[in-house]
């Protein structure tokens, strides 16, 4: 479930639901004043044009029940020719997705028998084109933590509800029992479920990553609902590597450690965190393989600094597993909240970042790539579309306050000199209140960043473009330590 990187552990749903139905009670009623649940908007004649008009309509209905600000996403939920509209209000553990399709040219709000939304903390997971949303609850006791995945599909413009699944782990015991529809089953059927559904292969959607609409402002939904392209945006000003090829992100799709270890979503914090840290082993196997490669095809001063630049990476990602642990606790678990071992997805999106780099220099200098691991004899179709990491892959918490807080440094506008500057004096407060040598820390990720640039400026004919690679990995560098700072303060 990785298209919009946010994992099934990034979803984080904490509700007591118990059978398909049940809403929360703090949620009940949220649209009943502004009277639109049973209100459809008709008008003559059915294309793309149409549909969008019909989605705006009900926006302005919202914003005329004095609802001004939210976030709308569009998606392609059951492979037809009209998209779905999911809107957010909010993030917080009360906001879910709600969600609208075209129904005998009607725009029709998405309902299951006593729930208007799906989802918490303005999140909506489905299966792109496969008619298949879900919604998972993860509660914890001061003796287990239990995890509910509610598996939906639409028909006839209603949500119903197909298959309940949850898992229940006693802290004590270390043991879990797994359920199907409230009837006790052995983990292979439990799994068989999630496989079926395709939970891994999931999207996410959520309310930071929608278009904002406040007020009348429609002209971004419209732009929003015509941009047909799902794949993140190729242009200079979002991309990690060097390699523009669309055979290459091919290639990086069909890597072996994506799948060869697959993250249980349903197991226990401390097991995901474990899962992760081998999974992170597999990509520095493949950093240093990757590396014994370029030995090869790079010029010795350039080869010197990619050697010392890998053992430079793998300090840094030593002293990374260590320091997360005590950011964020050995589980993941952030200042009493229900994330779970979201540092660990963040780990392995680090790792990931710097294997398919290195891959991505030779795939330059090579036309191919090589895998340490080897690619299994069957491989899961995958789509071309570009691996580029987000802001929201490299943060614990991406919040539209986190979101607000940038605004003030003008990412986007800085140089590298800039930016440079910036993630020294970050690196310097967090390292004040974190009681650590943290910027020693954060000096060994810099010189691995420069080292990269070096060399793909040797082996580039275009030096616009390694520049543009180094700015953006300091952005992102930027923007996740003052994330880093921004919950150590509390905010």
């Amino acid at each position: 479930m990785r298209k919009n990187i946010v994992g099934l552990t990034g979803i984080l749903m904490v509700m007591s639901l118990t059978a398909c139905g049940n809403e929360p009670e703090d949620l009940e009623g949220i649209l009943q004043n502004a009277q639109i649940e049973q209100e459809t908007t008709m008008i003559e004649g059915y294309n793309q044009d149409t549909v969008i008009e019909l989605y705006v309509n009900v926006l302005r209905d919202y914003i005329s029940a004095g609802k001004t600000d939210f976030t709308v996403s569009f998606i392609d939920l059951d492979d037809d020719s009209t998209k779905e509209m999911v809107v957010f209000f909010g993030e917080s553990q009360a906001d879910g997705g709600y969600l609208f399709t075209i129904e005998n040219e009607e725009a029709i709000q998405v309902v299951a028998e006593g729930s208007n939304f799906f989802g918490q903390y303005g999140g909506f997971t489905y299966k792109e084109k496969g008619n298949v949303f879900v919604t998972e609850n993860e509660s914890t006791t001061e003796t287990q933590i239990s995890n509910q995945i509610f598996y939906y599909t639409m028909e006839s413009g209603k949500a119903v509800c197909k298959d309940v699944t949850q898992s229940i782990t006693q802290f004590e015991s270390d043991k879990s029992k797994f359920y199907v529809n409230d009837t006790e089953v052995e983990s292979e059927k439990f799994n068989g479920i999630a496989e079926n559904y395709g939970l891994l292969e999931m999207s996410t959607v959520s309310y930071p990553d929608g278009v904002h609409v406040l007020n009348e402002q429609m002209d971004m939904v419209y732009n929003a609902y015509n941009n047909t392209s799902n794949s993140p945006d190729s242009s200079n000003e979002n991309t990690y590597f060097i390699s523009e090829n669309s055979d290459f992100y091919q290639q990086l799709a069909c890597n072996p450690i994506d799948q060869n270890y697959v993250i249980d979503g349903e197991a226990v914090p401390l097991e995901i965190w474990q899962s992760a840290l081998k999974k992170c082993a597999a990509w520095n196997q493949q950093i240093d393989f990757t590396g014994s490669k370029l030995g090869g095809l790079l010029n010795e001063d350039d080869d010197d600094q990619l050697q010392n630049a890998i053992r430079l990476w793998q300090e840094y990602y030593q002293e990374e597993v260590e320091q997360n642990r005590e950011l964020y606790g050995n589980n993941g678990l952030i200042l009493g909240s229900m994330y779970t071992a979201i540092s660990a997805d963040v780990l392995m999106e680090k790792c990931k970042l710097a294997a398919f780099t290195l891959l991505s220099q030779e795939y330059k200098l090579l036309g191919n790539v090589s895998f340490a691991e080897n690619i299994a004899e069957t491989m899961v179709e995958t789509d071309d579309s570009e691996y580029s990491p987000s802001p929201q892959s490299f943060c614990i918490e991406y919040s539209t306050d986190f979101e607000e807080t940038l605004i003030s440094y003008s990412i986007d506008e800085k140089n590298s000199d800039e930016l440079e500057e910036l993630i020294d004096e970050t690196a310097n407060k967090i390292e004040e209140k974190f009681e650590h040598d943290f910027t020693e820390h954060t000096n060994k990720y810099l010189s691995f960043i420069h080292a990269l640039y070096t060399i793909e400026n040797n082996i580039s004919e275009d030096s616009n473009l390694c520049l543009i690679l180094k700015e953006n990995r300091l952005k992102l560098y930027a923007i996740e330590l003052l994330n880093i700072l921004y919950m150590i303060d509390g905010q």
